[in-house]
């Protein structure tokens, strides 16, 4: 009861990913955008929604001049959040084509880095070895989606093999690999 609780890292995220951007990347990426940064923002990004006129205090205005002052700085206040909206979508463009280009390059890496030989995946890979050497396959050694592994093993059947389910209660648990 004295003893000191220990907790343990609660991170499911793998620490080494293939998809990962070094932050360096990420940095020089988000220089493209400095003026989306709340520290280059005047104010820390903060806009009054009523535009000020207690800094025109120098020298006494009349109703009509603090009028058109006022009027003043509300028209550069709201052609400044033109601007900004104006800003915004622009950038909205440029990450939108930023991320895009992303998810090409990790959709490349992902059909590049898996395409073994044939057209195989390195899973396909790796279950076919198996039925070769073992003359098996059990669904329960598959960490993947079954659906992945159906579409594995109508890839192998197209490259000849002959692959049959057995069955437990109407659930396949087996592939075999019928003699050729």
């Amino acid at each position: 009861s004295d003893r000191e609780m220990h907790f343990p890292s609660m991170s499911n995220y793998p620490k080494n990913s293939d998809t990962a951007i070094a932050v360096d990347a990420v940095e020089a990426w988000l220089d493209q955008f400095p003026q989306k940064r709340a520290e280059n923002k005047p104010n820390g990004g903060i806009i009054q929604s009523l535009a000020d006129t207690s800094a025109m205090s120098l020298r006494e205005l009349s109703g009509k001049e603090r009028k058109a002052a006022r009027a003043k700085a509300q028209r550069e206040h709201r052609q400044a959040l033109k601007n900004l909206a104006k800003q915004e979508a622009q950038d909205a463009k440029e990450i939108a084509k930023q991320l895009a280009e992303w998810r090409k390059e990790d959709r490349r890496k992902d059909s590049q880095s898996k395409q073994v030989s044939d057209g195989m995946t390195q899973a396909g890979q790796e279950v076919l070895d198996k039925l070769l050497n073992q003359g098996f396959f059990d669904v329960a050694d598959w960490n993947m989606s079954y659906k992945y592994l159906q579409r594995t093993l109508r890839a192998i059947r197209d490259k000849g093999y002959k692959v049959r389910g057995e069955r437990e209660n109407r659930i396949i648990v087996r592939y075999v690999l019928d003699k050729q």
